[in-house]
């Protein structure tokens, strides 16, 4: 019985693998101008990979069963369900979508209005005679290399504090806690090859682009 279960499988991978293409796919925005960096996955796998300089990508799926996934910031999110007569050489458009810019507020001192749309700075209040300025300064920080294929390294004249993993959906992947340490690394081999994005409590956003060969 285990020996038929066995074959089976082996079987059922056979065929899987006889039916994969390999698709060599470009994605451009709407004014045919390629992007880089473009996360590409598999949905339901951890097998995917990032669009070259010229916009390009290779990955292999399986005709009818696949879905492709493409993500980029400031861009929307596409699915993409591999159809048996799928083409390998292709053209794909990811349409801009519109994001609140960050915003600086200049006010009398007698009325002090504060507010930030993204928090990826810290503040930095200076007086200057009857007027108050704030200013938003990034911390010193070193996030290398980019991209990486597993690892990376941070450093920052300050302690690094806590460290959060977003993806390009705004989803906390993972949390990191360095305390007073000033030197760190971060293993990223078991996510999927792609953009991501470190957010410091100390204010500070770094992108990370994951490349797995």
């Amino acid at each position: 019985m285990k020996k038929m279960y066995f074959l089976g499988l082996i079987s059922l991978w056979g065929i899987t693998l006889a039916g994969q293409v390999t698709l060599n796919w470009q994605i451009t925005d709407e004014q045919n101008r390629p992007l880089t960096g473009v996360s590409v996955w598999r949905q339901q796998t951890v097998e995917g990979t990032i669009t070259d300089e010229n916009g390009r990508f290779s990955l292999s799926v399986v005709p009818g069963m696949d879905v492709l996934e493409m993500s980029y910031l400031g861009f929307e999110r596409r699915q993409i369900k591999i159809q048996p007569d799928v083409k390998e050489n292709s053209t794909e458009l990811l349409f801009p979508v519109e994001y609140d810019l960050p915003e600086v507020s200049i006010v009398a001192y007698s009325y002090v209005n504060r507010r930030c749309c993204l928090c990826y700075c810290t503040r930095q209040v200076v007086k200057l005679d009857s007027i108050l300025v704030e200013s938003f300064v990034k911390p010193n920080v070193r996030v290398y290399p980019i991209p990486t294929q597993h690892q990376i390294f941070l450093q920052q004249e300050t302690p690094l504090g806590q460290i959060d993993l977003y993806n390009l959906n705004g989803q906390k992947l993972q949390s990191f806690n360095f305390s007073d340490q000033l030197n760190a690394s971060i293993d990223l081999s078991a996510w999927p090859a792609g953009t991501y994005f470190l957010r410091s409590s100390k204010g500070w956003v770094e992108k990370v682009i994951l490349q797995k060969q």
